[in-house]
């Protein structure tokens, strides 16, 4: 027995627009409502059923307009700015832990790249006294933590400087034109 496919009506969340059943055959797919047209039909209670309501109702009026669904290449280079963006987060949580707990030591270094560099010179030199053998290995992890995360945001930069280049779309800074470009899609 084989399914129909039938229109189903969603807010735009950047998911996957196509459901598929067990046998890898299309079973529905999605059209997004634009959140800035559809949310003039939300209710005030917060909840799943008058969400539902909403966007039934968005989706039956003539004059509603949808937005495209994305591809595939789309939504992986959404998927690489994303990773990136959580990659830097994290380098910044990492930095600031290695410069809070160094300070409760009475170790500071001037604010930028060079200051935590400085910082952990000071953590990989064993001559150095005024950070006690334990703290010095767990600074020791941290730091080895913050050279991965900088070579994965750097591997990341990499990519979407060839995935730039590959679409050929020129923009003087690929990391915010194309991540602009995939998002309004």
């Amino acid at each position: 027995m084989r399914l129909v496919t039938k229109p189903v009506g969603k807010p735009d969340a950047g998911k996957p627009q196509v459901r598929f059943d067990e046998r890898g055959e299309e079973t529905e797919r999605a059209t997004s409502a634009s959140p800035r047209l559809s949310s003039t039909l939300l209710k005030r209670q917060k909840n799943d059923a008058t969400d539902a309501e909403a966007i039934c109702e968005a989706v039956t009026r003539p004059n509603m307009r949808f937005v495209p669904t994305k591809t595939a290449e789309q939504q992986s280079s959404l998927m690489l700015h994303r990773a990136r963006h959580l990659f830097i987060r994290q380098q910044t949580a990492m930095i600031n832990s290695i410069r809070a707990y160094l300070a409760e030591f009475g170790i500071v270094a001037p604010v930028g790249r060079r200051g935590v560099e400085q910082l952990l010179e000071v953590v990989a030199d064993k001559a150095e006294d005024r950070v006690p053998e334990v703290a010095r290995m767990c600074l020791a992890a941290l730091a080895g933590q913050l050279r991965a995360l900088k070579a994965q945001i750097l591997e990341f930069d990499r990519r979407i400087i060839a995935w730039h280049r590959s679409n050929t779309m020129r923009a003087a800074v690929p990391c915010a034109r194309s991540a602009a470009r995939t998002a309004r899609v």
